[in-house]
């Protein structure tokens, strides 16, 4: 079985409980668990694939159970700062053979594209990492074997791991998918992070309405660029990277 495993957490500094806040009357976050249960329906149905929040074992996470009541998608709690432990303890539990990683922050991630990558992984028993390429900050998609991700693991296990913890994946053996020609450094920014991004999810989303669940990349994309509502959060790039960086640099030296 193959985990689609979206990581997020209530504890967020810059935007707390980011996750609930609502669009068109429904936490954030169910937006994307919606998208991707439409795209796997046979696969969910059939237990070939299960959705999962990966969250923190904080007691507020438990807070996401409002989110997937209505859901196939699942609650895991597991590692507080360590994220690929979090993911290879979620593997254990629901005896996953391969992982999908979606950022919970990445509310339009392409569904589309993790459909191709587990098409994949059910196929190439060579590869240990796959991933996408090509769509705007926030959409691409990246997944491992669980042997994989423990074997990479072994030296990290006590670890802080919750920025840049892609660096845990040593050599790895790559199957990669160019799904289209954006600009991932672009002015299109599909995250959550700030104030800016959640009135940007918000607009989209409110405007759509249940649309969002079905509409594919590019026609969300083009969407977007149309209405120009990538002009709301588009000038957060450097503060974003800025940040990134130093959070990386943190956990790098702390280590």
């Amino acid at each position: 079985m193959i985990g689609l495993l979206i990581t997020a957490r209530m504890g967020s500094s810059r935007l707390p409980r980011k996750h609930l806040i609502e669009a068109n009357g429904k936490p954030m976050l169910y937006w994307l668990i919606k998208r991707f249960e439409l795209a796997f329906e046979t696969e969910i149905k059939d237990q070939k694939v299960q959705l999962v929040i990966a969250s923190s074992e904080k007691p507020e996470n438990s807070l996401f159970e409002q989110v997937i009541k209505d859901t196939t998608c699942k609650l895991f709690q597991g590692s507080d700062n360590n994220i690929p432990l979090r993911h290879l303890q979620c593997a254990k539990k629901f005896n996953f053979s391969h992982v999908i990683s979606i950022d919970g922050d990445d509310i339009f991630c392409s569904a589309g594209s993790a459909k191709l990558i587990a098409q994949q992984m059910a196929l190439d028993t060579n590869c240990n990492y796959f991933s996408t390429e090509g769509l705007p900050l926030g959409m691409n998609v990246s997944g491992y074997s669980v042997h994989y991700l423990e074997e990479s693991l072994s030296k990290y296990a006590d670890e802080k791991m919750e920025t840049g913890w892609g660096r845990v994946f040593k050599d790895p053996i790559v199957w990669k998918k160019n799904v289209a020609d954006y600009d991932v450094m672009g002015d299109l920014r599909f995250t959550l992070d700030y104030q800016e991004d959640a009135d940007f999810f918000c607009e989209v989303i409110n405007r759509l309405k249940e649309k969002i669940i079905t509409i594919s990349d590019a026609d969300l994309i083009d969407y977007v660029n149309k209405h120009k509502l990538h002009e709301l959060n588009s000038g957060l790039k450097k503060v974003y990277w800025d940040n990134y960086n130093a959070e990386k640099k943190k956990e790098l030296e702390g280590q």
